[in-house]
């Protein structure tokens, strides 16, 4: 019975030691400012589209999807929390994956992959090929038109 209260009460102790908002983890955090905006590409809007920022200061980067009228909202810790204050490269991917036979395939026992197939150009989809940067400022409103272009 004794061991029973003890837990109960080391328990109870734990809960009301981890409700603070500011533990060692958040307080390390970069201070976000909102950020979003709207991708094109070729002039029409791109619903469903993977919109991320990706700091070139920090180890940090934050990811928005594109609604039907394509305008996202960056989350980095949070829903819509924003990013970073600085320069981000821009990638932008939007892919659908279709089913493809495996090498080891047959008619006795289908095996498939699911392979990815890019719906917008390749260039965006990747850090190292984007030429898409943006600046997001702790004035604001860190609100960005993204066009897109090319096959």
């Amino acid at each position: 019975m004794k061991a029973l209260l003890f837990s109960l009460s080391l328990g109870l102790l734990c809960l009301t030691g981890c409700g603070s908002d500011e533990d060692e983890w958040t307080a390390k955090r970069p201070k976000l400012y909102p950020a979003g905006g709207v991708v094109t590409w070729n002039g029409e809007p791109v619903e469903g589209a993977d919109v991320q920022y990706v700091s070139q200061s920090l180890d940090v980067g934050a990811l928005g999807t594109t609604d039907a009228q394509g305008k996202y909202k960056l989350t980095t810790y949070k829903d819509n929390d924003g990013a970073a204050e600085g320069t981000h490269k821009v990638v932008v991917t939007k892919r659908i994956y279709e089913e493809k036979p495996s090498k080891y395939h047959t008619p006795d026992e289908p095996s498939m992959l699911l392979v990815p197939k890019d719906l917008l150009p390749k260039k965006y989809s990747k850090v190292a090929t984007t030429d898409i940067e943006v600046s997001v400022s702790t004035t604001g409103p860190n609100e960005e038109t993204i066009e897109l272009k090319g096959k």
